[in-house]
């Protein structure tokens, strides 16, 4: 919804609005999520409709709106004090030239992602459910035992209002299990593929290694006959390989450069270039290559001398 900062000029178009998530929620919401206050104070049960109106920031509203300030004491303005059936306070009450509600801002909590993954956390303003009273509610509850919390809601809402009827009650973790299915199933794909993906570049590259060195059997049993030792021909064979695969991991590193934005459309908090991950795929690659090399040295090591000349 729209906003103004008090004392800020106000943008010369309509469409040029700025916006910001608007919550209502009541006091002890921050702790019931247990998220901390990186400046001034929560709702207190003092914040009620007869009382100035208060509004806290998240980290992201402060950053982009206020300069990065802590913005105690600024004012927030905007044409709604509330949302009611169908958005009517909101609609009823006009652009904020029409219907000025101020609200201090009293606090700036952390970020709390509330936005699909994938996409960066937006600025959002948190308003007392007293002042600001919003269509419907939802009830964050914290509890140990989920059957004893359900049951101790069911009793206060009766009592408070007997003829409002209670909804649908999940736990954090089925929520988010039912608004991340399509990521994980993503997921498991991209790692069921990534890993067949490296299973065969691993297989490919030890194919590659062991033909190239069985290949140089001759040329390596020919040095154990002019008098090289067994220990320096195998360290020549593993240093060359270990050449060959760095040339081609850099050349993998290119490649994953031009393959970057596609992988940052299906990543969460991760950086396609992410090093631990770069990391490790290279040294699947070197650990695929040094085994390679094992049994081909090892049989090039123990040519009997002679028979290389013969070969020759």
């Amino acid at each position: 919804m729209p906003f103004a900062i008090a004392g800020q000029p106000p943008p010369r178009r309509p469409e040029d609005e700025p916006q910001a998530q608007f919550h209502s929620v009541s006091d002890g919401y921050f702790e019931s999520l247990r998220a901390p206050l990186a400046a001034g104070r929560a709702f207190t049960a003092h914040d009620t409709a007869d009382t100035a109106p208060v509004v806290i920031a998240n980290e992201s509203f402060a950053k982009q709106f206020l300069a990065g300030a802590q913005g105690s004491g600024r004012m927030v303005v905007t044409g709604a004090h509330g949302i009611g059936p169908l958005g009517f306070n909101l609609f009823a009450s006009g652009s904020y030239r029409h219907a000025r509600y101020r609200f201090e801002i009293v606090g700036v909590v952390k970020d709390i992602r509330d936005t699909p993954l994938g996409q960066a956390v937006e600025p959002a303003l948190y308003f007392p459910a007293r002042q600001f009273p919003f269509r419907e509610q939802f009830l964050t509850v914290r509890a140990v035992n989920r059957a004893a919390a359900v049951g101790a809601v069911h009793a206060a809402l009766a009592a408070a209002a007997p003829t409002v009827p209670m909804g649908a009650v999940r736990t954090w973790g089925e929520r988010f299990a039912a608004r991340t299915a399509e990521q994980r199933l993503l997921r498991t794909i991209l790692v069921g593929f990534g890993a067949l993906a490296a299973l065969l570049a691993a297989l490919g590259v030890y194919g590659l290694v062991s033909w190239s060195v069985a290949l140089r059997t001759r040329e390596l049993a020919i040095r154990l006959t002019l008098g090289a030792r067994p220990a320096a021909v195998g360290a020549l064979v593993v240093r060359q390989s270990a050449l060959l695969l760095a040339i081609g991991l850099a050349a993998g590193l290119i490649l994953m450069r031009f393959a970057g934005g596609a992988l940052a459309r299906v990543l969460f908090d991760v950086s396609p270039t992410d090093a631990p991950s770069m990391a490790a795929a290279g040294a699947l690659l070197l650990a695929a290559a040094l085994a390679a090399c094992v049994r081909p040295v090892t049989r090039a090591m123990r040519v009997d001398p002679m028979a290389g000349l013969r070969a020759e």
